[in-house]
């Protein structure tokens, strides 16, 4: 696809023989809970391909687009990264209500996937 000059591919971080790069698929999310008011670090399993950005004009600035936006209740999650091409790792905000939440994974090529009843929010215990 080009876009201004730009040339956007898929880049084959995940193997596939015949040469069309594979699905953007989540399989799961760990842990799938946390405490409400406490930030989670989590890792996403699936399949994850980032994309190729080819500048023709300026070839030295050709990059590897590996932007996954996360989301659980409609809040985008920290510190998302991309691992290898079957991890993401990212931290869950404290900040979401008690309840149990799917998981939207936007790949940089603007593919989405959903994972339901990906991670529960559980209130906090008041000792007394």
């Amino acid at each position: 696809m080009l876009r201004s000059g730009f040339l956007y591919a898929a880049s084959l971080l995940a193997g596939c023989s015949n040469g069309a790069a594979p699905a953007l698929e989540v399989t799961g999310m760990a842990p799938g809970s946390g405490v409400q008011g406490e930030a989670v670090p989590v890792v996403v399993t699936g399949t994850f391909v980032a994309v190729t950005v080819v500048d023709w004009a300026d070839p030295g600035a050709s990059r590897i687009d590996a932007r996954f936006i996360l989301q659980i209740g409609g809040m985008d999650l920290r510190d998302v990264a991309l691992v290898d091409a079957h991890t993401l790792r990212a931290t869950v905000p404290g900040t979401l209500a008690p309840d149990t939440y799917a998981l939207t994974v936007t790949s940089p090529g603007g593919a989405s996937a959903t994972l339901p009843s990906a991670f529960t929010v559980v209130s906090r215990s008041i000792d007394r």
